[in-house]
């Protein structure tokens, strides 16, 4: 919250006092475990300037919200969470890969489009008929849930993929090193041509690893928080019924979980759509769709207790690596800027987009992030027409997404590395049909995972002092584009040392 008084009107409104009865048993409790991607981590062109620009300037204006005619439910004495459960986790990983994963996805996607649909059509998220689909049956699943390896992946081979509320489960580590596990299900709807920031995300979080208390980001700790308190505020309440509301508003975005006294919670964020009031929804109408939700019974009998991981927070030891090494980034980015303009003079690192980031690791990776320089540049190349492509690059530009992965973390990819390695790179996940090949180009090895055909060039370029580089673009293949995989290639083997400094990183201490 901004103020106090938008805090007591998030959690004012005549709320239910009672839960809604259960619906479905979980005693099958499973997720997919599909691990998240992190291909385009730096964001393509001045777009993304553009955007935060955009944001601070109508932060003021995120939802105007009514004094509420009543003061709605009182706060309740005794909201307990066993803390066995918080301090407890899924010692197993892969149960993602049962039959139980897919019934269970099923029957939350089917609750959450009965509680959620109306309100989605209303508002403007979705259009009139996008719910109007049904998840594939159990045995559809079954057919391919082995192959496809989980049932995300099983989902898009069937044709179902990046629908409004589908739920897919997943797991992850919360940075202890693949001791333990955490299991929730995510479910969204946005924007189709800007997927990586939708404006409508569920999370359904299962018993063990997760605490009712708000708490800041951090993927590193354990327990998790179910609501992120980012310093701008979080309303509390506890309900008559057991449960815990959480409200928070953060510029544009509406936060609202729900805590049961179970240990798992439900939680949404919602764009309020604050530049012109685009989405027309109002705090109670989220939070009573919240706690119309049914309550889960989960299968808690896997789950252990875990103290944590072994160095305590699992944080990395040094927390200001990335303002530090910010300066080397940008003198990295000079370099990178030269050697550019030997292909194409006009060339030109994007300076919004340089910088210096550490990236934790996903679930079965590890504990140890990767320290990553980002960089953005234009190539004066037409890969869009119009200046609609992703990025919103301009007719007569190529944006190249460029990151350098200092030494530590991570292996590199062999045509020998087994699926179940740790930090790989590239990741080489197979994704938009690219498979990944081993070459030596300029005397240092690289891995394409390039698809011409798709509109793909990318490349990892590795050094024997350790660090790597990956060279990243898209295109419209409908454009007579006028860079070749083999000059892509060579210009990502072109790229100079990063500078850094071998002191200062974490990883090699």
């Amino acid at each position: 919250m901004h103020d106090d008084e938008i805090s007591r009107e998030a959690i004012g409104r005549a709320l239910p006092d009672t839960e809604p009865p259960t619906q479905f048993d979980l005693d099958r409790i499973v997720a997919d475990g599909y691990r998240t991607r992190r291909r385009n981590r730096a964001v393509l062109g001045g777009a993304t300037a553009a955007g935060v620009s955009a944001l601070a300037a109508v932060t003021a204006l995120a939802f105007t919200l009514n004094s509420p005619q009543d003061p709605g439910p009182q706060a309740a004495d005794g909201f307990e969470v066993d803390q066995g459960l918080v301090m407890s986790a899924y010692a197993e990983a892969d149960w993602y890969r049962t039959e139980a994963a897919a019934i269970e996805a099923q029957e939350l996607t089917e609750a959450a489009k009965a509680e959620f649909g109306d309100l989605l059509v209303e508002a403007g998220y979705v259009e009139e008929g996008d719910l109007d689909y049904s998840p594939p049956s159990d045995s559809e699943i079954q057919g391919v849930l082995e192959r496809s390896g989980g049932y995300g992946a099983a989902l898009s081979e069937l044709g179902y993929h990046d629908l409004p509320l589908l739920f897919s489960p997943r797991e992850f580590s919360a940075g202890n090193e693949g001791d333990v596990y955490l299991r929730s299900h995510h479910a969204w709807t946005g924007d189709e041509e800007d997927d990586m920031s939708p404006d409508f995300s569920f999370e359904a979080m299962a018993p063990g690893g997760w605490t009712p208390e708000p708490g800041p980001e951090d993927e590193y700790a354990f327990p998790q928080p179910m609501m992120i308190d980012d310093g701008s505020g979080v309303s509390v309440e506890d309900l008559d019924d057991g449960r815990r509301l959480m409200v928070a508003m953060d510029g544009c975005m509406v936060h609202v979980t729900v805590a049961y006294p179970n240990g798992s919670g439900l939680r949404s964020s919602w764009d309020t759509g604050c530049e012109g009031q685009k989405y027309d929804v109002t705090a109670e109408e989220l939070k009573a769709a919240m706690l119309a939700m049914p309550g889960i019974e989960y299968d808690t009998s896997a789950l252990v207790p875990y103290e944590g991981p072994a160095n305590g927070s699992g944080q990395p030891a040094d927390d200001d690596w990335t303002e530090g090494a910010d300066g080397d980034a940008v003198a990295t980015a000079d370099q990178v800027e030269e050697a550019m303009t030997g292909f194409h003079s006009e060339s030109a690192v994007i300076e919004e987009s340089v910088g210096a980031v550490m990236l934790p690791p996903s679930e079965g990776e590890g504990a140890t992030p990767l320290y990553q320089y980002s960089i953005a540049a234009s190539l004066p190349i037409t890969s869009y027409e119009g200046g609609d492509g992703p990025g919103s690059v301009a007719e007569g530009e190529t944006h190249v997404n460029i990151t350098y992965t200092l030494p530590g973390g991570w292996e590199q990819w062999t045509p020998g590395t087994s699926d179940d390695a740790g930090r790989v790179l590239p990741d080489c996940d197979g994704k938009a049909g690219t498979q990944c090949e081993q070459i030596e180009v300029g005397g240092r090895t690289a891995v394409l995972e390039s698809n011409a055909q798709a509109g793909i060039y990318d490349v990892t370029v590795f050094d024997e002092s350790g660090w790597a580089v990956q060279l990243f673009l898209t295109f419209d293949t409908a454009v007579d584009f006028e860079l070749s995989e083999q000059e892509f290639t060579e210009m990502a083997a072109a790229m100079p040392a990063p500078v850094y400094d071998e002191d200062a990183l974490p990883a090699g201490e």
